[in-house]
């Protein structure tokens, strides 16, 4: 698969990070809020047991960030920022593979459903780039060595198995 880099050149652009107030969600929006290259930063996570705005506090009085409440299945929520945005990046998922063994509808509707309305509200946004954000779970369990991209799935859980499917998506 042939990839493009994701260019700044303009330093008034938006960009939209879905699970922002999750572990790895909220370093990689403050990190973005660090940086001089957005105008607006739209923050959208629908605050679960794994969100904490206190990993958001540097940042959440920043005139440049804006959080928004919801969930990505529901695209009245976000369409509005979406539509300013030139980069959407999407960490949201639920993410506890113990909890996906107990139950894995939550992660089937989050991380499938919820995933799906997303990238099409993203297609429907026109010039926009969208990084969806992976697990290294679709591989399975290793005996030794890492995979590649090019490895093939074994997911091994509800989440891992919700991951992959919206990885295909």
């Amino acid at each position: 698969m042939k990839t493009e880099p994701m260019h700044f050149s303009k330093r008034d652009t938006s960009i939209i990070i879905t699970g922002a107030a999750g572990f790895i969600g909220s370093d990689f929006a403050n990190l973005c809020a660090q940086s001089e290259l957005y105008k607006r930063i739209y923050l959208l996570d629908c605050m679960t047991y794994a969100a904490d705005l206190r990993r958001l506090a540097p940042i959440l009085e920043n005139n440049k960030v804006e959080f928004l409440e919801g969930n990505i299945k529901d695209p009245s929520k976000y369409r509005t920022a979406l539509k300013e945005c030139s980069f959407a990046v999407n960490f949201a998922a639920e993410s506890h593979v113990d909890r996906s063994i107990e139950s894995g509808f939550e992660f089937v509707e989050s991380n499938v459903l919820g995933a799906f309305v997303f990238f099409e509200e993203c297609r429907s946004t026109e010039n926009l780039k969208l990084l969806h954000v992976s697990t290294d779970e679709v591989y399975g369990s290793l005996e030794n060595g890492s995979a590649s991209e090019d490895f093939p799935i074994r997911p091994s859980s509800a989440y891992s198995s919700s991951k992959a499917s919206s990885d295909l998506l």
